[in-house]
């Protein structure tokens, strides 16, 4: 017969006042952030990735539009020097 062996924490030791001691427990000043200004919410959204494809049809279209007008086109590649 085998008996199952109950395995226990060692006893915490308590303060002089009889409470448990707070290890790591410092306290940090966190800024408020003011509040916010009443109607919808403003999203400001850089342009990245989502707004590319975007762009890229912008720019087509106006070269497009450049060309058929004989107009000098808006971020030519000198592939020779490659700038």
């Amino acid at each position: 017969m085998t008996t199952a062996l109950a395995l226990q924490a060692p006893p915490r030791p308590q303060t002089a006042t009889g409470g448990w001691p707070r290890q790591g427990a410092a306290r940090t000043q966190h800024p408020t952030a003011p509040p916010l200004p009443p109607g919808p919410p403003v999203v400001h959204r850089p342009a990245g990735p989502l707004d590319e494809p975007r762009r890229i049809a912008e720019l087509f279209a106006e070269n497009a539009r450049r060309f058929l007008e004989g107009e000098p086109l808006l971020t030519v590649v000198n592939t020779h020097a490659f700038y």
